[in-house]
This record gives structure tokens, sequence and C-alpha cells, in this order.
């Protein structure tokens, strides 16, 4: 028995005087070209900034985006202060639970996985978030002109 504590006391000596490894500058993800950019913002990029940032927030939960989609495809009869009632029964993060009044948000996230846990980046450091809501901003003032972002306001809006 006392070997064994000898034995575990070394390990964990061990263990803790062991450095954990960081991850290195050069080792954070590239930033995305423009062409990447586009394709992975142009799906969201005319929508209001409150609702690009609940997007953007609920792609770093995909699993919860895909359980809210199906939960959302199972409960259509639900509004109101039922629907309210429903989704306290989840643990989902209040991003994706924002979005469950977004069907068309949802079905675009649970269809697109991939994109959206591309969207979701975990590295706060990646550039993401900021490139997307810069990219956002862009489109909206180029589309401003031909009226094209009243029109996806209102499709959002309803």
């Amino acid at each position: 028995m006392k070997r064994l504590h000898k034995v575990l006391a070394w390990a964990m000596t061990f263990l803790l005087a062991v450095p954990i490894p960081v991850r290195a500058q050069s080792e954070q993800p590239a930033p995305f070209n423009a062409e990447q950019l586009d394709q992975l913002a142009a799906p969201i990029a005319l929508y209001p900034d409150p609702l690009l940032a609940q997007i953007l927030m609920a792609s770093t939960y995909p699993l919860e985006v895909v359980q809210a989609a199906r939960f959302v495809k199972a409960n259509q009869g639900l509004s109101g202060a039922k629907l309210d009632e429903a989704l306290k029964n989840e643990t989902w993060d209040d991003s994706v639970k924002s979005l469950v009044s977004f069907p068309q948000v949802l079905s675009l996230m649970d269809g697109k996985l991939d994109w959206t846990q591309k969207l979701g980046d975990p590295s706060v450091e990646h550039p993401t978030i900021h490139a997307v809501f810069s990219y956002a901003a862009q489109m909206v003032v180029v589309d401003r002109e031909s009226g094209e972002i009243t029109k996806v306001v209102a499709e959002v809006a309803n």
C-alpha cells in the first residue's frame, strides 16, 4: 500500500512539474481569405445586427442548433406563452433559444452544419466574428442603394 502511495505521489509530482503546452502564436488559425469570407458570411450578411449576433453566438453550439431545429419541426403549433414555457425545459444556450423565433435561420444552420461549425469556430483569437460583422456592414452599404436590404429585413421580421 505504501508503494502505491509513493507511485501516486511521484506521478502527481511529475504531472504538476511538466508544463502544459500552450498553443503557439504561429499555430493560430489563418484568417479567411476574401473568397472564404464571402462563402461564410453571405448567407447571413444582410440580417439585422442583433439577429446576426445571435446567429454567431448560437453557431458555437452546433449540437444545440440541431436540437432546436428538431424542436421547432416537432412543435410547429406552439407560440407565445406555450412556446416560452416549453423552451424553459430546454438547457440550450440563450442564443440558440432566441433563434426558435426564426425557424428559417435554424433550418439554414441545421441544413448546413459544416458551415455552422466553421462560423462558430470556438477560437476567440480567430478573426471570424469580426470579419463576418465587417463583411455584413459592407454588404448593407452596397445593398442599401438597391433596396434589397429592406426586402431581407422584412423577410426576417416576418
